[in-house]
């Protein structure tokens, strides 16, 4: 009788593991799914990493001509809609691309995702916290601006740039490397930030470049900006960028007033200015541009697709 017990209660005892393993192997599974989006000229692969979002885990052209890449906001796939909230490791390193345009919901950027691929110009989106080890190495643009919710940039994150200017918008300084004796310098590989000025919010140059272990040193010049005082300018003014088929429409609210604006494309030469609040597209090319806006209290950098 008590053999018989014990039997039945191992057996009871090992059902429920099982069935726990089985739970847990579905989930992992469900959250380790891939799938694929096609594009006319290449394609994308995410992986599920929650119930509503995914990550991008690689890009395959077709073939080895440079495209304009624009990575989508969302995608959708057996009936969910999943928001890309991250850039993996590796995903365009070495890459041609003619021109990138990153989602204002991506969160992370992963290592060595964006190396090598020949960026003449990057907007990188509001949305962004963390940028990988190496991602933006070997590229071509001279000026930067870091999105005020970032918190953290990696080793030899923009290394191999021809940077002259970085404007970093959070008012707490994230966290880079800064060193002179290897390659891992967040801004350049031998650590001489000489040749580059740095643009700060008023009132940071403690918290950036003097305080005791202050990082962000260096530097030809850094200046504190009352343009970027207000951090949350954009959302305060409520600024909307308003694309329509052959114009774009800027809106604000408050004291905000447009003083002028300037196009260019994604090689960074101009394509027009002026400062109508009503801009006439019309005459442009098919592709992705971005519009500088200069408000009397601020300035804004927008991408649009014609």
């Amino acid at each position: 009788m008590y053999l018989g017990f014990f039997i039945l209660k191992n057996q009871n005892i090992m059902k429920k593991k099982l069935l726990f393993l089985t739970i847990l192997l579905i989930s992992v599974i469900g959250y380790s799914q891939t799938f694929t989006v096609q594009n006319s000229n290449f394609s994308f692969m995410f992986e599920i990493t929650s119930p509503s979002t995914v990550s991008l885990k690689f890009y395959t052209p077709s073939d080895s001509n440079p495209y304009n890449v624009v990575i989508p906001a969302s995608v959708s796939n057996g009936g969910t809609t999943y928001t890309v909230t991250s850039i993996d490791n590796f995903v365009f390193l070495s890459k041609a691309i003619s021109s990138l345009s990153i989602p204002d919901s991506v969160i992370s950027i992963g290592q060595f995702a964006f190396s090598s691929i020949g960026l003449t110009s990057v907007v990188l989106p509001s949305s962004l916290e963390t940028i990988g080890d190496f991602a933006f190495q070997n590229n071509q643009f001279s000026v930067l601006t870091i999105p005020s919710n970032v918190t953290s940039i990696g080793n030899g994150a923009f290394i191999g740039n021809p940077l002259t200017s970085v404007t970093s918008l959070p008012s707490i300084p994230p966290s880079i490397t800064t060193t002179s004796t290897s390659i891992n310098d967040s801004f350049h590989s031998s650590g001489n930030r000489s040749g580059i000025d740095l643009i700060i919010p008023v009132g940071t140059t403690g918290a950036y470049v003097t305080d005791p272990g202050a990082l962000w040193t260096g530097f030809n010049t850094v200046t504190e900006s009352t343009s970027l005082s207000s951090l949350n300018f954009e959302k305060n003014n409520q600024i909307k960028l308003i694309n329509r088929n052959n114009g774009l429409e800027v809106t604000s609210a408050n004291s905000a007033t447009l003083k002028n604006y300037t196009i260019y494309n994604m090689t960074g030469a101009k394509i027009s200015q002026g400062s109508e609040t009503s801009i006439s597209i019309g005459t442009l090319s098919k592709g992705i541009y971005i519009v500088e806006l200069q408000f009397n209290e601020g300035r804004l950098a927008k991408k649009f697709i014609k």
